[in-house]
């Protein structure tokens, strides 16, 4: 949540939750980002990804682990990525950025976007001390 607030600038609600933007096409699509910015007339959505060690701690899960076809980490990551680029299609275009954090898991995003020649930017940014 830090994270969220931190790269897009937008403040915490009262209980202490980072909003999320919820943007809906004319045929009811819909898709969640993180922030939204306009960056020399184009419309730039951001996903920001925090820590994610959780996989690897807690499941002992490596990067070939995530990145196997029935892995729930792909799957809801392809998922939502499909979601938020037809969305964006939908509104006439713009661009999808990820800022992640954690560089392990970055790079499996970095994999599979170029993988899958998505247009998608990933960045890899790390939080202040």
């Amino acid at each position: 949540m830090a994270e969220q607030q931190h790269f897009t600038g937008i403040e915490r609600l009262p209980d202490g939750l980072v909003p999320e933007l919820i943007v809906r096409a004319d045929d009811g699509t819909a898709a969640e980002f993180d922030g939204y910015r306009v960056e020399r007339g184009e419309s730039v959505f951001t996903e920001v990804k925090g820590n994610q060690s959780i996989w690897y701690k807690f499941h002992g899960w490596s990067i070939e682990r995530l990145a196997q076809k029935d892995s729930q980490v792909l799957l809801k990551m392809q998922d939502q990525m499909n979601r938020q680029l037809a969305v964006i299609e939908k509104l006439g275009g713009g661009r999808l950025e990820w800022v992640v954090t954690d560089p392990r898991f970055a790079k499996f995003v970095e994999v599979y976007v170029d993988e899958n020649d998505l247009p998608v930017d990933v960045f890899i940014r790390t939080m202040p001390d």
